[in-house]
């Protein structure tokens, strides 16, 4: 998502996910497989250090969860495989499954201009259609390069206003829409407030009832609230870990709170059936 700071590091392996992937000939040894993907996390990570969480989905179901290190360490509270991340960008396909389902309920198209969502935006944003901003060739600036260029740091408090009104003060796009990639933050802030817009929902309102809920999956967006059992996030300065508490309130680009066996749930709910 945003910000470069030394997060946990949440990993999801989805493996067979509606298809045999054992070779011919060969079975798969989940035992013999835990043991050694654990081995992997135990001599990549100082267990009194902050860590991470995995989780291994075959054919719709979790196989495995692995952890290793600190949740929080001056509570030293090891991580369990119930410890909470944000998962930071990888909220983005969630945005992006909530936009498709306003298109497949005749409420927008992908060929939409941005300008007829958001007309406070600059005259670029007619030139700009909603499926470029999910393929991320908008030529929109990041909101997060602009932010910090106006003095903000990740403790401080900014608000989905804030970078809303970074962004119309864009005089030009960083290249013409659809002429190439360039990865940008700002796209899915944009589309995150069109889910707003046009459903008239908030967006964690819109996800919670229209997937998180009706798939039973635990997950919420809310970057900087309380969240029960959520790791707390470290920069490492020296030898010592300190604590580093964002006060950013954007979503639509990040935000969401869960589990990697969450986030294996819902990749083999969106994958092929098994």
């Amino acid at each position: 998502m945003r910000l470069p700071l030394l997060l946990f590091a949440v990993m999801v392996l989805l493996a067979g996910c509606g298809h045999d992937a054992t070779p011919a000939g060969r079975t798969t040894d989940h035992a013999d497989a835990a043991v050694r993907s654990q081995r992997v996390l135990d001599d990549a990570i100082d267990a009194r250090a902050p860590g991470c969480s995995a989780a291994v989905g075959v054919k719709g179901e979790v196989v495995w969860t692995g952890v290793r290190g600190i949740a929080n360490i001056a509570a030293d509270k090891p991580i369990t495989a119930d410890t909470v991340f944000e998962i930071a960008s990888v909220s983005k396909q969630f945005t992006a499954s909530a936009l498709l389902l306003l298109v497949d309920a005749g409420k927008l198209t992908l060929d939409d201009p941005l300008s007829r969502h958001m007309p406070e935006l600059p005259a670029w944003a007619s030139t700009v259609t909603l499926g470029q901003l999910t393929h991320q060739t908008s030529g929109i600036p990041d909101y997060v390069g602009l932010l910090e260029a106006q003095g903000f740091q990740v403790a401080d408090r900014t608000t989905e206003d804030q970078a809303l009104q970074a962004l119309v003060g864009v005089a030009n796009l960083e290249f013409e829409p659809g002429s190439q990639f360039e990865y940008s933050n700002s796209n899915y802030l944009l589309l995150g407030e069109i889910v707003h817009r046009v459903s008239q929902q908030p967006l964690p309102q819109f996800l919670t009832e229209q997937i998180f809920r009706p798939l039973g999956l635990a997950m919420v967006v809310d970057p900087t609230g309380p969240i029960h059992n959520k790791a707390v996030a470290y920069t490492k300065r020296g030898r010592d870990y300190q604590a580093t508490n964002s006060g950013w309130e954007e979503i639509g680009d990040g935000g969401i709170q869960t589990t990697p066996s969450q986030l294996v749930d819902w990749g083999t709910t969106t994958g092929p059936a098994a």
